[in-house]
């Protein structure tokens, strides 16, 4: 599966034969086809085995974060992992040639990854992390989009800048603006990461 992936988020859905796939794999198509009936049925459960991955990890992260605010780090490079390696084409090609699986990236959008946000941000309100003013809704979209801009670095005026380098710029802005004066100091410090040079 994870070959698959590799080469389906380098190369995109349309183009990639089953036979390609196999070559690239270092197997015989006949092998795919013993576990998978078709193509679609393989990408299928690469989708799915995304979301189950990334669903577990949402619901581990407060148990492992010393707070939310690195808790939202951690989701961050986890994004980053999952997805950070697909090319857009991947993203347009499977809404476009799989609008099944597309609804269903579409609805853990919003049935899982924005509940998450929205309970690590009323979290953070009781915990005098974030600032008690925030439009709880607005503020958790607004992380989405942050989060999809990231699968598309090539639309920011720094055509050069990584996956991990936008994330990690993004989520600083992100905190900065939902934390109180006195938690501001505590976004570097709460996660321990380098920026990229």
């Amino acid at each position: 599966m994870a070959k698959a992936q590799e080469l389906y988020f380098l190369n995109g859905l349309k183009s990639v034969t089953m036979d390609e796939l196999a070559r690239f794999c270092g197997i015989t198509k006949k092998s795919i086809y013993q576990h998978f009936a078709d193509k679609h049925e393989l990408i299928n459960a690469l989708i799915h085995d995304k979301i189950e991955r990334y669903r577990k990890m949402l619901q581990n992260l407060p148990e492992r974060a010393a707070n939310v605010i690195e808790e939202i780090w951690m989701e961050t490079y986890a994004f980053v992992a999952e997805w950070g390696n697909a090319e857009p084409r991947f993203f347009y090609e499977l809404k476009k040639f799989y609008p099944t699986l597309w609804q269903q990236l579409e609805s853990f959008r919003k049935e899982t990854v924005l509940v998450y946000l929205i309970d690590n941000l009323e979290r953070g309100i009781k915990e005098g992390i974030y600032r008690e003013d925030l439009n709880i809704p607005f503020v958790a979209d607004l992380r989405i989009q942050q989060l999809l801009s990231i699968l598309h670095p090539s639309r920011m005026n720094q055509p050069q800048i990584s996956a991990t380098h936008l994330a990690e710029q993004l989520t600083e802005f992100y905190l900065y603006g939902i934390t109180t004066e006195k938690q501001k100091s505590n976004i570097k410090s709460s996660i321990h990461y380098q920026h990229e040079k």
